[in-house]
């Protein structure tokens, strides 16, 4: 995969991954593979910089939702910069909006508050919503609590 195509910029544990004008199916499969090895490299956060991205499709989504995946398993953070409104869309109706932060632009990104830690994949997608601390773009969701048995106890 030439390194040009998806350009990591590097900051400390930190970085930045380029996305192109348009992901597709033509280039979705090296996009999800350099961001799954940024983050098993040991980035901390992972910011996608879709600034420049024009289009995508469910592809697209699915490779953002992979990393997001296993950057929560890995304790590391999943950030988006968008600027296209299109693309905001297409993150709303795959419902990454919920799960991983969005921001206007680098900038607010690195100087916003601090993103909190990733959902754990047992956790509603919602129940950052409306969070100011969470410092990303996300709607009010209200989302049901995992079911619990009324029997639980917890042992100390």
């Amino acid at each position: 995969m030439p390194d040009d195509q998806f350009p990591v910029q590097w900051m400390g544990l930190r970085a930045i991954v380029a996305f192109p004008g348009h992901v597709d199916v033509s280039n979705v499969d090296q996009l999800r593979d350099r961001l799954l090895s940024v983050i098993n490299r040991g980035a901390d956060v992972v910011v996608a910089d879709m600034t420049g991205t024009l289009s995508c499709d469910h592809a697209a989504m699915d490779a953002i939702a992979r990393a997001w995946q296993r950057a929560a398993v890995s304790g590391a953070q999943l950030q988006l910069v968008v600027t296209a409104p299109v693309i905001r869309r297409v993150l709303g109706i795959e419902g990454l909006d919920r799960v991983v932060s969005i921001y206007p632009s680098l900038e607010a990104a690195a100087a916003g508050p601090p993103v909190p830690p990733p959902l754990s994949l047992d956790e509603p997608p919602g129940s950052l919503a409306g969070d100011p601390a969470a410092g990303a773009i996300t709607p009010a969701v209200t989302a049901n609590p995992s079911p619990r048995s009324s029997t639980e106890t917890t042992s100390g």
